[in-house]
């Protein structure tokens, strides 16, 4: 008896199914493969790239004072055992740089607490020198050691002055220096820990008329000066997000204290943000269109 033939049905084409379950196949697997790609790219290429980003403020008060001089801000090093970029590293591009101003943003260690890393750190900070200083301000990673923390700023024990290096922290503190032609400027350093009634404190003893530089690990003080004063802030914190994503989605997740200002360079009025991405990367080492940087500003009229 002859086997039964398959009756054919109206509109039934078997080699356009064939073709499209291929394609669905071949889909699945170019989508696998991008995926894989990104992975490896965020793990393992990116977070190991660190750049030179130069960032142009356009002020004329502050150029008349800054303009020429070659000021870098270094924020998020995350020195440690799990860091993705090595002190090697960075001194090879101050090396190029050759910075007149050096300023820390804070978690300048990784969150391991361990005395290793903080002992890195203070390596680090001790081979760090510029003509006109080294300034830094805290962060939230450098406080994760209560007993270590102590020695950013002051000998073991003791509790002396530090010795061991010439980075001074400014916890809520202004420190007077001179630009071009020594005309005078301000640096501000705003305490990690610093209460509404500090900060408040600290921004009225900024004197009105001249340019001011404020350090401050997280950008949320910038909100409280007002649009009218020449205050250029620096800050940190966010590392960008370690991932570009656009701004409206940092506002819905609102991950960190001020998701509005997640990235680069703000205007309001006269006063001037610039929230860095980074050095290092903190929880999951890994960055997407986020690579770490340290920042050299130059000031125009």
């Amino acid at each position: 008896m002859r086997p039964e033939q398959p009756i054919p049905v109206e509109g039934y084409d078997q080699r356009q199914e064939h073709l499209h379950s291929r394609c669905l196949h071949i889909g699945r697997l170019i989508a696998i493969l991008v995926l894989a790609s990104l992975l490896s790219y965020g793990f393992f290429v990116e977070p190991h790239r660190l750049r030179t980003v130069t960032v142009t403020i356009r002020d004329r008060d502050m150029a008349d004072v800054l303009g020429g001089l070659r000021i870098i801000q270094m924020s998020d090093l995350h020195l440690g055992s799990n860091s993705t970029i090595t002190p090697k590293e960075i001194f090879a591009i101050l090396q190029k740089i050759r910075p007149d101003l050096i300023l820390l943003t804070g978690d300048l260690v990784d969150w391991s607490r361990s005395d290793k890393d903080y002992d890195e750190v203070f390596d680090f900070l001790s081979h760090l020198h510029a003509p006109l200083g080294v300034f830094a301000v805290m962060g939230d990673a450098d406080y994760s050691s209560t007993r270590r923390s102590c020695e950013y700023c002051h000998r073991k024990e003791s509790g002396l002055p530090v010795e061991d290096h010439d980075v001074r922290f400014l916890r809520n503190k202004l420190w007077p220096l001179k630009g071009r032609n020594g005309r005078p400027f301000m640096l501000a350093g705003v305490g990690w820990k610093a209460d509404n009634a500090r900060k408040k404190k600290l921004l009225q003893s900024i004197p009105p008329k001249i340019p001011a530089i404020m350090l401050a690990h997280s950008s949320v003080i910038f909100r409280k000066i007002p649009a009218s004063r020449n205050i250029l802030v620096l800050s940190g914190d966010t590392h960008g997000g370690q991932i570009r994503l656009p701004s409206f989605l940092w506002k819905i997740l609102a991950l960190k204290p001020d998701p509005e200002h997640m990235y680069g360079l703000y205007h309001e009025g006269r006063k001037i943000l610039y929230v860095s991405s980074g050095v290092g990367t903190s929880e999951i080492p890994f960055r997407l269109g986020m690579p770490p940087e340290i920042v050299l500003f130059q000031f125009i009229p």
